[in-house]
C-alpha cells in the first residue's frame, strides 16, 4: 500500500465523518429542542390543571382589580443532590430560572360571546372586578411558559401559550 493510497482512504474517510457529523449535531438539537417543547408543555398543563381544580369563585380565579388577573413565576432549579430538584417562585429576574410561567385570569358574561363567523366563537368585553358574581358565566385560563435557556447552539427556547375556557 502506497502513501497515495493512504492519503486517499484518510480523505474519504473524513468526507464521511464530517457528514455524519452534521446528522449527530442535528440530532441532539431536535432532542434538546423536543425536551423543551415537552418541559413547556407539562409546565403549562400543570398550571392550568391547577386553575381547572380550583372552586369557579375560589381566590386562584378571582380578579381583584381591572379585567384580568395576573400571575408570574420562573422555574428553579437547585444543585444537584439537593432535596427539592426544583419549584415555581412567584418573583423575576432569579438567577438559576430556567422557565418563565405567566398565567391570565379574564371574565366574561354570556353577552361576551360573539360570532365571528359562523361556527368560531371569540370572547369579546371581559368583565370588570367588580362585576356580581351571578353575571359571572365563564372564566378565561392564558398560561404562557417561556423557556430561559441561553443556549442557540441547541437550539431556541420555546415559548408556548395555552387557553382554556372554564365555565360555571
Amino acid at each position: 500500500m502506497s502513501l497515495v493510497e493512504v492519503l486517499v482512504a484518510m480523505t474519504i474517510l473524513l468526507v464521511m465523518c464530517v457528514s455524519v457529523m452534521g446528522v449527530v449535531v442535528r440530532s441532539v438539537r431536535s432532542t434538546f429542542e423536543g425536551r423543551d417543547f415537552t418541559k413547556g408543555t407539562t409546565n403549562g398543563r400543570t398550571a392550568t390543571g391547577q386553575y381547572f381544580g380550583a372552586a369557579f369563585n375560589s381566590d386562584r380565579l378571582r380578579i381583584e382589580a381591572g379585567t384580568e388577573s395576573t400571575a408570574t413565576a420562573q422555574w428553579v432549579t437547585y444543585a444537584p443532590g439537593a432535596p427539592d430538584p426544583g419549584q415555581w417562585i412567584a418573583t423575576g429576574g432569579e438567577p438559576g430560572a430556567r422557565w418563565a410561567r405567566v398565567s391570565r385570569v379574564r371574565q366574561f358574561g354570556l353577552a361576551g360571546l360573539l360570532d365571528a363567523e359562523p361556527g368560531k366563537v371569540s370572547l369579546d368585553d371581559p368583565l370588570e372586578a367588580t362585576t356580581p358574581v351571578g353575571y359571572v358565566h365563564l372564566k378565561e385560563v392564558t398560561v404562557e411558559t417561556q423557556g430561559l435557556r441561553a443556549s442557540m447552539m441547541l437550539g431556541t427556547p420555546k415559548r408556548l401559550v395555552l387557553h382554556s375556557i372554564r365555565a360555571y
